[in-house]
């Protein structure tokens, strides 16, 4: 019986070994830890007066190295506000990635930014230094007005879009002119 019992122990001890590279499997992840919100409304303010809203379907936010960001996968909308709290621009982009410690904000696809004057840019990639207060791109742009359509590359404004310049214009169309053509 005690050589059974001695067995059985031996058997029993040598079955609950486990590899050093198993546990580890188990609590420690190569992803880095990430956070899953859905319906995400992000109100900024300044002395108490709404400066920013940001809205998505879809933000996660990820820790790496010490570093966070904020994606948002599925899309963005941004609403700047003036000093009075109106909206006076508006930010659609089909991808977006938030950078809180650089306070920077990086946008892709169908980048459209859109003013109270009726103006409209149209860009593959934008980016907004929300310490700096602007926005600005070195890809290819299209800005248009009820009077004008300019194409060009890089582009610099202030995050209300009501100040802006054009680095390399391209091409310029007057549409004063297109209708006059066709009278």
């Amino acid at each position: 019986m005690r050589l059974f019992l001695g067995f059985c122990l031996i058997i029993l001890l040598h079955s609950c070994t486990n590899k050093v590279e198993d546990i580890y499997a188990l609590h420690y992840s190569e992803a880095p830890p990430e956070e899953l919100a859905t319906g995400v409304d992000v109100l900024y303010s300044d002395s108490s007066i709404l400066q920013v809203r940001i809205t998505g379907p879809v933000m996660k936010r990820i820790q790496d190295n010490g570093q966070v960001k904020e994606e948002f996968p599925e899309g963005m909308q941004v609403e700047f506000y003036d000093k009075n709290g109106i909206v006076e621009s508006w930010l659609d982009a089909k991808y977006g990635v938030r950078n809180p410690i650089e306070n920077e904000v990086v946008v892709k696809d169908s980048v459209v930014m859109k003013n109270t004057r009726g103006e409209v840019l149209r860009t593959s990639e934008l980016r907004w230094n929300e310490k700096e207060g602007n926005v600005y791109t070195n890809k290819y742009i299209q800005y248009s007005s009820p009077d004008e359509i300019i194409k060009g590359f890089g582009f610099k404004a202030d995050a209300n879009f009501t100040r802006f310049e054009i680095n390399a214009v391209t091409g310029r169309i007057k549409l004063g002119d297109i209708e006059a053509d066709f009278q």
